[in-house]
């Protein structure tokens, strides 16, 4: 199975690391992946759905 951009970045993020990804507004199913792995505790993510138009979802490290 391939690893996701995020499995292979989030663990060099520093905390506080940020990560942008855009036209997320509704979780469209071409990001399915990245939102079960954005979602997960274990990853130590934060994350917030910014009000632009189609929805900007900013990811922090916690």
């Amino acid at each position: 199975m391939a690893r996701s951009a995020l499995e292979l970045i989030t663990p060099k993020l520093r905390r506080g690391g940020v990560l942008l990804i855009d036209n997320t507004e509704y979780r469209p199913d071409i990001y399915r992946d990245a939102f079960e792995y954005i979602d997960d505790p274990a990853n130590g993510l934060l994350t917030r759905t910014l009000p632009f138009r189609g929805g900007l979802e900013m990811i922090v490290k916690a």
